[in-house]
């Protein structure tokens, strides 16, 4: 949340100003986004094969967001890694997800910050993730990008609102008598 607050008010600024390096920090946001939530999924998954995983799904997507920024247009929005970038986090949550269900505990799952947070990823990868895919296309539409910035800023609060609960909750410590494979 605070790189995405200091891009917004100060590394796009910027940009904006120098019109040419714009789709520069756009694209630069969607692969340090997609790197730090990654990250922060990888830290709650339990499975003994995810840095494989998120290895090699990480270098996909990585090689995928540099061809990307080279073969396409220099103002074009950045479609192709925003899309991917969505179905990989949302692929990690839903991972997380069944790790959860399969977890026998006492313990809500309500109760575990990390479930708030993956709800605010799961919202907000789902509910941008075809307004993103379309946006290379129709971006430069006026009525387009106002229900873009609309629809952007809806599913942005709302998953800010999912992870201010998850910072409001206590961490719950883990029962040692129950085992997570």
């Amino acid at each position: 949340m605070i790189y995405s607050i200091a891009a917004d008010l100060f590394i796009n600024t910027y940009l904006e100003k120098n019109s040419h390096l714009e789709s520069l920090g756009y694209r630069t946001f969607t692969v340090i986004e997609y790197l730090l939530f990654a990250a922060f999924l990888l830290g709650i998954i339990n499975s003994r094969t995810k840095y494989t995983y998120f290895g090699v799904f990480t270098i996909l997507f990585l090689i995928a967001s540099l061809i990307d920024f080279y073969i396409s247009r220099k103002s074009a929005f950045d479609s192709l890694p925003l899309g991917l970038s969505a179905i990989l986090i949302l692929s990690y949550c839903v991972y997380f997800l069944f790790e959860q269900i399969k977890n026998v505990s006492s313990q809500a799952i309500y109760l575990n910050p990390s479930f708030w947070i993956v709800a605010g990823l799961i919202l907000y990868f789902s509910g941008t993730f075809f307004i993103f895919i379309l946006s290379q296309k129709y971006l430069n539409d006026p009525k387009f990008s106002n229900a873009f910035s609309y629809i952007n800023f809806t599913f942005t609060t709302l998953r800010n609102i999912l992870f201010s609960i998850a910072f409001l909750l206590k961490p719950q410590k883990e029962n040692p008598t129950i085992s997570r494979n």
